[in-house]
C-alpha cells in the first residue's frame, strides 16, 4: 500500500515538473504548485513513519488548494487582481476554503463537481471530529487510504490539466495516468 501511494506521489511531483511553464504563469497558479510541493513532501514522510492520518489531512489540502485555484481561475478569468481581492476578502472572513467552491467552479460538469464533493467529504471524515476518525484511530484500519490517494490525485491532475491544458502533459505520463488507473484524468486526456 505505502509503495503504491508513494509512487502516485511522485508521479503527481512529475505531473507538476512538466507543467512548470504553465504553472509559473499566473502568481496564483505558482502559489498552489509551491503549496502542492510541501504538502506532497509531508505525506511522504506522514506514510513513511505511519502516520495515515496526517497523510489523509494532507490529501485533504491537497483536493483543497487545487479546487481554490481552480474556481479562483475560472471565475475570475485569469483577473490577478480579482482573485487576489478575493483570496485578501476570505482570509479576514476565515473563509478561504469551503465545500460551495467545489459546486461553483465555473466550467465543470456537475458529475465531476458532485465526485470532487463526495470525495472531500470522505476526507473530512479522517480530519474532522467524527465518529470515523475515532474508529480508525482505535481500531487501526487504514484500508481506505489507498482508494483517497489514488482519487484525490486523480482528481488534482484532472484539475491541473484544465488549468493548464493537456497538451502540456507527455505522451509517456499520460501513459502513466492510464497505467495508473487514474480514471478522470485518462477520460480527459482521451478527449
Amino acid at each position: 500500500m505505502k509503495e503504491t501511494i508513494q509512487l502516485l506521489l511522485s508521479y503527481l511531483n512529475e505531473v507538476l515538473l512538466e507543467l512548470d511553464n504553465c504553472l509559473n504563469k499566473y502568481p496564483h497558479f505558482y502559489r498552489a504548485k509551491i503549496l502542492l510541493k510541501h504538502v506532497i513532501e509531508n505525506i511522504m514522510e506522514n506514510i513513511k513513519h505511519d502516520h495515515v492520518v496526517d497523510a489523509i489531512r494532507d490529501l485533504r489540502l491537497i483536493l483543497e488548494v487545487i479546487v481554490q485555484t481552480t474556481y479562483l481561475h475560472m471565475k475570475h478569468k485569469g483577473d490577478q487582481k480579482g482573485i487576489e481581492r478575493e483570496l485578501s476578502r476570505r482570509e479576514k472572513t476565515a473563509s478561504i476554503f469551503n465545500a460551495k467552491m467545489i459546486t461553483n467552479i465555473p466550467g465543470l460538469h456537475g458529475v465531476v463537481k458532485k465526485d470532487i464533493l463526495k470525495l472531500y467529504l470522505k476526507l473530512a471524515e479522517y480530519t474532522h471530529p467524527t465518529s470515523k476518525l475515532l474508529e480508525v484511530l482505535t481500531v487501526r484500519d487504514f484500508s481506505e487510504l489507498r482508494e483517497l490517494a489514488v482519487r484525490t490525485i486523480d482528481y488534482t491532475i484532472y484539475l491541473l490539466l484544465m488549468l493548464c491544458g493537456k497538451s502540456y502533459l507527455s505522451n509517456e505520463l499520460a501513459h502513466k495516468a492510464r497505467k495508473y488507473n487514474l480514471e478522470r484524468t485518462s477520460k480527459y486526456l482521451g478527449k
